[in-house]
């Protein structure tokens, strides 16, 4: 009986960590795909370049990754996407297409949220509800580090997508301010 409870929570750590793998394969091609339409389009964003250079905004990062900028205030990024971006400020098409990329993260964070972090507290919750045999600790021991490890890449997924989209909120502040500040005023 406690055989194919283990069985069975194997299984559903292995489908969540097939569906991480696949939800990251397809965030990656997506970037890609992006970023080679941003880079011949009229808009001129490299994405990767721009996303890499605002998460190491004030942070001594020694190795920098996809041609990366170092600023050490935001108030000096900020000054550089507006001189960088001067030709599209308040451009409609390129201030949608940045919303429609917005929107996408965010429902990829709800994804996140919503689906993938419940079914991992399920399934640690059904492992120690399940009444498995406590004497063979190598079962236990290994679906606790398969867990974690699952875990932490969902961690890590949440908090990418998370600072990708306060990137996108920054930009689209310094880039689109009149279309930035209608939308904060429909707020309140």
């Amino acid at each position: 009986m406690a055989r194919s409870k283990c069985r069975f929570i194997f299984l559903w750590l292995g489908i969540i960590g097939i569906l991480m793998i696949l939800i990251a394969g397809v965030n990656i091609v997506s970037n890609i795909e992006i970023n080679k339409y941003l880079k011949n389009s009229a808009y001129g964003i490299d994405y990767q370049k721009e996303i890499s250079t605002y998460k190491i905004i004030g942070k001594n990062k020694k190795k920098i990754k996809n041609g990366a900028l170092k600023f050490e205030k935001y108030s000096a990024w900020k000054e550089y996407i507006e001189k960088t971006f001067e030709a599209i400020i308040d451009n409609e098409d390129a201030y949608r297409f940045m919303v429609r990329r917005l929107r996408n993260k965010e429902s990829y964070k709800e994804l996140i949220t919503s689906a993938v972090i419940p079914i991992e507290i399920g399934m640690l919750t059904v492992f120690y509800s399940a009444g498995i045999d406590t004497s063979k600790i190598g079962t236990i021991l290994s679906i606790l580090v398969s867990a974690v490890i699952l875990l932490i890449i969902v961690v890590v997924n949440y908090l990418d997508c998370k600072e990708e989209i306060n990137f996108i909120l920054d930009f689209n502040e310094i880039v689109f301010p009149s279309k930035f500040h209608l939308k904060s005023i429909s707020y309140h």
